[in-house]
């Protein structure tokens, strides 16, 4: 089960420097560059409220939340990033989520980020270690900087506690003997789907088919172990049956 956890916002982007106190109630953690050939282009990084949201500038890479906001089992996180100006290279800017000690030297957090060169990806954090979830790829939804350098996304993150639905796992179906592949049942939750075939003449039906299975990566979950016959609700159960 997903613990009460918080969920923040990771900017490594924009620029200008700048000097402003955090909104009220917010934390900021810097994270400065470590790499020569990929320094800050300013060690100060801003951080106020702006409308109905907030305006970050920033040199180093930052995190910023509230600790008021927590969420547990299943839960969305959505955000709209406005990308004002585009740095002279790669970085990356979005959702964190899973966020323990954020404020120390063990913080864990996991995070999703896109990036001004239409890439996004997903990695997660413990200390000073990184690992990838989802390493950086183009994906044609991530808006890249129009004409005048600017660009918006709406991001959205979806937790499903410590179960997977099986609307997240995709079917690929492969011909074996006959002619017409078998088609598959639409798995669903807890429910029996049916899957009527129609004979061309009398009352037999010759399909076969290889349905192959696939967790389809739309939503990040939690470390764990998934499935299993007969165990963890992962048992699904085909039957037949002649009219």
């Amino acid at each position: 089960m997903i613990q009460r956890v918080l969920w923040a916002a990771l900017v490594a982007l924009l620029v200008v420097p700048l000097s402003a106190q955090s909104p009220t109630g917010w934390r900021v953690h810097t994270d400065p560059s470590q790499n020569a050939q990929d320094p800050d282009n300013t060690p100060n990084l801003t951080f106020a409220a702006m409308g109905k949201g907030f305006h970050i500038v920033s040199g180093p890479a930052g995190t910023f939340w509230h600790p008021s906001n927590t969420a547990s089992g299943s839960y969305v996180l959505r955000a709209n990033f406005q990308l004002m100006e585009p740095s002279n290279h790669t970085n990356y800017y979005g959702l964190v989520f899973g966020g323990r000690d954020l404020e120390g030297p063990n913080q864990s957090y996991t995070y999703f980020v896109v990036a001004q060169d239409g890439t996004f990806q997903v990695r997660q954090r413990n200390g000073r270690q990184v690992t990838t979830v989802h390493a950086p790829v183009v994906n044609a939804a991530v808006r890249r900087p129009g004409a005048n350098g600017q660009s918006a996304n709406a991001l959205e993150v979806r937790v499903a506690g410590d179960t997977i639905s099986y609307a997240e796992i995709g079917t690929t179906v492969a011909a074996l003997t006959s002619a017409v592949p078998l088609p598959h049942p639409t798995l669903a939750d807890g429910a029996t789907t049916t899957l009527t075939l129609t004979p061309v003449s009398g009352k037999v039906v010759n399909r076969d088919a290889r349905w192959t299975y696939a967790y389809q990566n739309t939503n990040v979950v939690a470390p764990g172990t998934y499935g299993g016959v007969n165990t963890n609700n992962s048992r699904v159960t085909y039957t037949a049956s002649m009219p």
